[in-house]
């Protein structure tokens, strides 16, 4: 763990600024402008909203769509939707109708994700805490995950460093352990978070189409973006020059065409499938809850 005493002290807002402009000019040092942006999000003199922090993981899933890298650009945004569920994509930066739309299938996975309690006791506890941009109370849940804890100490300083939800952590120890002693502690041997009781099979399985429902729709997108829309390109240069094609060849194109395009809606509609049986199924515990929504 990497409190803010570790880190340069770097001005936030300029580096989350550099980190947008490089993505959009595709600078090759885009991803190192992110990690820089990210290192200077601990050391913040300010608490960091939901949507800046969460710009972090969209950035790096611009990338990696713009590399054609699928699987982890869908890796990025799920994280970035755990951090903020109501993220907007910034259109600027991604106009592709089918990222977008995968951002929200994604949205809508993201939003049948277990929540935790975030291990924060308003009785005894003398520090305020934010998560991702919010203040946290005993009664508030959150999604598992990567998540960007800020502590507000007594003395006025603002303690910060990414900490993975299940487990919490000790929020207290950041003020009241010497940094560099507190950085060497377990984020998990303290302030445990209760999971939740419903671990059954009937509630993995619904995890699994969910899950599996997701990557359907992402193989299906990738499918569209990376045959469908270079086949359908074909077809329409053979139309603009009929006389450069015979009509065995028309045929062709067109059966290639059609395939394709069919396995790509099959792989979206399987997916939409899975993840609406998941959604109906999904079975809500004691210290988990399922938000609805629309896929």
């Amino acid at each position: 763990m990497a409190l803010a005493s570790d880190v340069p002290a770097l001005d936030f807002d300029v580096e989350l600024e550099a980190a947008r402009a490089a993505v959009a000019a595709q600078d090759p040092g885009a991803l190192a402008q992110i990690e820089a942006a990210d290192a200077a999000a601990i050391s913040s003199a300010r608490v960091v909203l939901a949507w800046q922090a969460a710009s972090l993981d969209f950035y790096r899933g611009v990338l990696h769509w713009q590399d054609q890298e699928t699987d982890a650009a869908m890796d990025a945004w799920r994280r970035a939707l755990i951090i903020d569920p109501t993220f907007a994509p910034d259109s600027q930066l991604l106009s592709d109708g089918d990222a977008l739309d995968l951002i929200e299938a994604l949205r809508s996975e993201t939003q049948q994700k277990e929540m935790r309690a975030p291990g924060v006791d308003d009785e005894t506890l003398d520090v305020r805490v934010y998560v991702s941009g919010q203040l946290m109370h005993s009664y508030d849940l959150l999604f598992a995950g990567r998540q960007l804890v800020q502590v507000l100490c007594p003395d006025g300083s603002l303690r910060g460093w990414w900490h993975v939800y299940g487990d919490a952590p000790n929020y207290a120890g950041a003020c009241s352990v010497p940094q560099p002693a507190y950085r060497e502690f377990s984020a998990y041997e303290s302030g445990r978070a209760p999971r939740s009781s419903h671990g059954s099979r009937s509630v993995l399985l619904n995890y699994g189409l969910l899950g599996g429902g997701a990557l359907a729709i992402g193989a299906g997108v990738a499918v569209r973006q990376l045959q469908v829309k270079p086949a359908y390109s074909e077809i329409e240069a053979a139309r603009a020059a009929p006389s450069s094609v015979t009509r065995a060849q028309a045929d062709q194109l067109s059966a290639d065409f059609n395939r394709v395009r069919w396995i790509s809606l099959g792989l979206v509609g399987v997916g939409g499938v899975a993840v609406g049986a998941g959604v109906v199924q999904l079975t809500v515990g004691p210290q988990s809850v399922a938000l609805t929504g629309e896929f």
